[in-house]
């Protein structure tokens, strides 16, 4: 799903919607509320309005990719710390909650990179890239603690997927570069 969104093909977020699927069933086996409850009131809705956005703009089959200034940069990580901050105590509130700091920041980092994506902007590869940092630690902190026999796979996706993050950052940014020399109109 991630190397096809890295191209910038927006029926990719089909194939996204079933691994997120997959993804919170196994979180709500391992204890990790949070992953489960965002990824299905957060991420598989943000994943059809990206899916509806991409397909709206694109150009040649590929989608248009936008600029972040620097305001909005500053609003997001106020924005970003405050999530993380509220969520972190609430999840902390549920019973038998593991690494509720993690799982928050895990799932704000994912939040704000499909939000990014959604709406076409490269930065969202970042934060990407910073979720699957997270998860890795949040993985190896549960194998080490042997919490659950889910962290090895996990640990692996975890690993996988900041190469492939990596990836499409830098598609992206090639992307981009492109759609300037060809002078496309963003909006």
């Amino acid at each position: 799903q991630t190397l096809l969104l890295s191209k910038g093909f927006w029926w990719e977020e089909l194939v996204g919607i079933t691994e997120a699927l997959v993804v919170a069933i196994i979180a709500l086996h391992s204890s990790l509320y949070g992953t489960a409850i965002f990824t299905a009131i957060a991420y598989i809705p943000l994943s059809v309005f990206s899916l509806i956005s991409w397909k709206k703009h694109q150009y040649a089959g590929v989608v248009k990719i936008n600029k972040m200034t620097t305001k909005t940069s500053v609003i997001l990580v106020i924005l970003l710390s405050a999530s993380i901050t509220l969520f972190s105590f609430l999840l902390s509130l549920l019973p038998n909650q593991n690494l509720p700091v993690l799982d928050t920041i895990s799932n704000m980092l994912d939040i704000c990179g499909i939000i990014l994506i959604a709406l076409r902007y490269k930065e969202g590869w970042i934060f990407w890239v910073l979720c699957s940092l997270a998860d890795f630690i949040m993985w190896g902190v549960l194998f080490l603690q042997g919490n659950t026999i889910n962290s090895p796979m996990m640990i692996i996706v975890s690993l996988v997927n900041i190469i492939i993050n990596l990836y499409g950052l830098w598609s992206f940014i090639k992307i981009r570069k492109h759609q300037e020399k060809k002078l496309i109109k963003y909006y």
